[in-house]
């Protein structure tokens, strides 16, 4: 399947259109102008197998007098914008396009005979102007070759969006059927259907454009070919002309080029996460997780230097931060519907805008963000205050919050609702104020570090408050997280005792490691050389599987749904996402670590599993997927939790095949572009500094980087001899001077100013 964007802003905005198609047959479903979940025109398809045959946009052509459907086609083409099928007859070979407009929300539907043979054909919808199917009664009106679909006033998109409407025209000549078109006999049975049928016409053309109001801006005339070539030209701008090359090796040449490949259909995946909020398999969405937003999309738009966009998201996440309390929503709808949000949050949402306003001004110099005035957000009714203050108050008390969250007689921040992994939110809700994340203490620990320093110029009284909780928090990670040298996943403290939970000494869940401290301590650089060393040793013995690696040594225990210590991780029958364990976001994560500790092997090799293109090259139990979007997991294939808890170190030895989880709707494309680009590649910008920090295999000496910096285009050459320091940096083959900025656990990045970059010029770099 494929979801299709009208547009080239990566700025949000509430006409978007999108749409999504499947292989089988389905050439445009839950077709919406902005929000995903509300602003809808047809059904989504909800059966992979398209069992049913009735849901969003088919075609019907009329054959020896009898209609038939067009299900699974030949041939399915997919671009950025657009969906092909192509379906042979003996005689014939029918080909129908849907393809979006670049500057209007517009989507555009061909049907074309190549031997110009004239059918009968039926186009019908099942149409929907609510969130589910039969939610809202539509009303429909028919004027020359337009039909115009409307939402009415007294349903909830009718009246945040009064005059939302759908225009469908056809160009050739139709006549408009009801649900009767199915029951000759019985008549209508007030089915939300409408079909459009041709009689005797070798081609179709028909145009659907989505308006939030009832103003219309015109949809000019178009082509495919004109569309298709107007995304590309956009996406390789947006992209910075990102190509990578690599002379002279063959036998690395398809590494490379599925690295090229993915960078566009990952920037495909990573825009619909962000702009049009939903997935393949999750129809749902229509709003930004703060933790989701504040990494897939912000790292995404952070590596390739869109710093407009990036302020523009960092005043909007801030908007919502409750007046009451400095905290924020779990998610929240960012149109209209803005009101509806999720209030109760995990005990590490608080941080995430901290961090990414952090390496936002990090990376820009954008010092007078933090003068912006910025309203909140009511915790009752979540209005938007009349209140202002600056973004500065805004995280003082952001900070505040945090503080007033550590466990009394510590700095470790309680756990609250959860963390990252929301399969392990405690079933006792007592454990909310006594129990600790080893993550969230690591991220914290983090975000505080870099924040202080970056602070230094700026509000030194501020920073320096920073780095002293910083510090205080390192040291009581060390004391009450580390036990016998390995961190725990948990802590609870009960009294006087501590009860260390996923942790070798945990005899309660089973379970003895957990990922997720493991890799961020190396990350924020809360361990030292030699506590990283020994958990990279942990992670290869009872993490790492052929697909790559698991949350914990093995799933937890399941007793039929019923809840111990856990609420989704003991009661969900499905073994899949987190619940399988191997979820892709996190394995990104793991790459980053690995990337941090300068292991290029581990961290070229892990990018390659966690790509869908040829993935059996890399891991030959993956069972067959699409390739050209971003999986959410790679899950074992048990037929139940009872199978996948007996078998597990079978799925650990590679016997077991590997499927594709969820598909598109996640913030890993994003993060696992910034990892190929900020930390593999080594690519990073600091307002008017450049670093040059890569973490490559040494088999690809010689690969050559394409890309732009500050929109000037350069190429970058890797001369890869040893895992030592950067030597020399050569630009157009004259030596600049650079300087090094020490690591912790491998060797100092190299640091020189932008001013000696110049058009087309090459960068080389000497290791």
């Amino acid at each position: 399947g494929h979801i299709l964007l009208s547009g080239t802003s990566d700025f949000v905005h509430e006409d978007l259109l999108a749409t999504t198609n499947y292989i089988y047959g389905v050439f445009s479903s839950q077709t919406v102008i902005g929000n995903t979940t509300f602003n809808k025109l047809n059904t989504n398809c909800r059966n992979g197998l398209n069992v049913s045959k009735a849901s969003g946009q088919r075609i019907m052509i009329k054959k020896n007098g009898t209609y038939h459907i067009l299900t699974m086609a030949g041939l399915y083409e997919m671009g950025y914008n657009y969906s092909r099928w192509l379906y042979k007859f003996e005689d014939d070979v029918l080909e129908i396009v849907s393809y979006t407009h670049h500057d209007a929300p517009a989507l555009t539907l061909e049907i074309h005979s190549q031997k110009n043979r004239k059918y009968d054909f039926a186009v019908f919808s099942e149409l929907c102007t609510g969130p589910e199917p039969y939610d809202a009664p539509f009303r429909y009106e028919l004027k020359g070759q337009t039909v115009t679909i409307r939402h009415l006033a007294d349903t909830l998109s009718g009246s945040r969006y009064p005059g939302l409407h759908f225009n469908i025209t056809a160009k050739e000549a139709f006549r408009l059927h009801n649900d009767a078109f199915f029951y000759k006999e019985l008549g209508t049975q007030k089915e939300p259907y409408l079909v459009w049928e041709f009689n005797g016409v070798s081609q179709v053309n028909i145009i659907t454009a989505g308006f939030i109001s009832a103003e219309e801006d015109p949809v000019l005339p178009s082509t495919f070919r004109d569309e298709k070539a107007a995304f590309l030209t956009w996406l390789k701008a947006a992209l910075h002309g990102f190509r990578l090359e690599l002379p002279g090796k063959e036998n690395l040449l398809e590494e490379i080029e599925k690295i090229n490949d993915i960078v566009f259909w990952y920037s495909h995946n990573a825009r619909v996460h962000y702009l049009s909020p939903h997935g393949l398999e999750q129809f749902g969405g229509a709003a930004w997780g703060t933790r989701d937003v504040c990494q897939g999309p912000f790292e995404y738009f952070l590596c390739f230097q869109n710093y407009p966009v990036l302020r523009k998201m960092l005043l909007t996440i801030y908007q919502h931060q409750y007046l009451e309390n400095g905290n924020w929503p779990q998610w929240f709808m960012f149109d209209r519907y803005y009101t509806i949000q999720q209030q109760e949050s995990h005990g590490d949402i608080i941080v995430w805008p901290l961090k990414a306003l952090s390496d936002y001004i990090n990376a820009s110099g954008d010092y007078e963000i933090l003068n912006e005035k910025l309203v909140y957000t009511h915790i009752e009714g979540y209005e938007f205050t009349g209140q202002k203050e600056t973004l500065m108050q805004h995280v003082r008390k952001q900070i505040a919050y945090i503080q007033n969250h550590f466990i009394p007689g510590t700095y470790l921040s309680c756990y609250g609702d959860g963390d990252w992994d929301d399969t392990l939110q405690p079933a006792d809700p007592a454990l909310r104020k006594s129990m600790v994340s080893g993550w969230t203490v690591t991220l914290t620990y983090q975000v505080f570090r870099e924040f202080g320093e970056r602070l230094a110029a700026y509000d030194a009284e501020l920073s320096q408050e920073l780095l002293t909780m910083a510090a205080d928090i390192k040291k009581d990670y060390h004391h009450y997280i580390i036990k016998d040298g390995v961190t725990s996943g948990f802590i609870q403290f009960d009294g006087d005792t501590i009860k260390y939970l996923l942790h070798p000494e945990d005899n309660a869940t089973g379970l003895k490691y957990r990922l997720l401290p493991m890799t961020r301590s190396c990350i924020s650089e809360m361990f030292d050389p030699q506590e990283a060393d020994s958990h990279f040793a942990l992670i290869k013995e009872h993490l790492y599987h052929p697909d790559g690696v698991r949350l914990m040594d093995r799933t937890c225990t399941y007793h039929g749904g019923v809840n111990t210590y856990f609420k989704r991780a003991e009661t969900a029958a499905n073994f899949g996402r987190e619940i399988g364990l191997q979820y892709v976001h996190a394995h990104i994560r793991f790459i980053e670590s690995m990337a941090k500790l300068g292991k290029a092997d581990e961290t070229w090799d892990n990018l390659l599993k966690v790509i869908p293109i040829k993935i059996q090259t890399k891991v030959p139990n993956a069972s067959a997927r699409q390739s050209n979007c971003y999986f959410s997991s790679s899950d074992g294939e048990f037929d139940n939790r009872y199978e996948a808890m007996a078998n597990f170190d079978l799925l650990r030895e590679g016997k077991i095949p590997v499927k594709a989880g969820w598909r598109i709707y996640s913030s890993g494309p994003g993060i696992l572009l910034n990892q190929l680009i900020s930390n593999v590649l080594g690519l990073r910008l600091e307002k008017d500094t450049v670093i040059l920090d890569p973490v490559l295999p040494k088999k690809l000496d010689g690969l050559i980087f394409h890309y732009e910096i500050h929109n000037i285009p350069v190429q970058i050459i890797y001369d890869i001899q040893s895992d030592g320091p950067i030597q020399a940096i050569y630009i157009n083959d004259k030596p600049i001077p650079f300087t090094t900025k020490e690591q912790p656990y491998r060797p100092g990045c190299a640091k020189f100013k932008t001013s000696y970059v110049t058009d087309h010029c090459s960068i080389r770099i000497t290791k």
